[in-house]
C-alpha cells in the first residue's frame, strides 16, 4: 500500500475531518519499518517455514531458542 492509499483510507476519520497529513505520514513509515502482525499469521508462518525446511540444521535454527 503506498502512502496515497493509506492517506486516502483515513479521510474522515477525525470526526468527519481529516488527520494531519504529517501524522499520517509518520503513521505510515513507522508501520513500514515495523509491520505488526496477530499472533496467529506469525504461527502459520513458523509451521510453513519448518515444513519447507530442507535440513535439520534449518529446522534447528526455527525451533531451537538461545539461552
Amino acid at each position: 500500500m503506498t502512502l496515497e492509499d493509506f492517506s486516502k483510507m483515513t479521510k474522515g476519520l477525525n470526526n468527519g475531518q481529516d488527520l494531519d497529513p504529517a501524522f499520517i505520514e509518520e503513521i505510515y513509515k513507522t508501520v513500514e519499518k515495523e509491520p505488526f502482525t496477530l499472533t496467529e499469521d506469525e504461527d502459520a508462518k513458523l509451521k510453513l517455514e519448518a515444513v519447507q525446511a530442507t535440513s535439520l540444521k534449518r529446522k534447528q535454527d526455527l525451533f531451537v531458542k538461545e539461552a
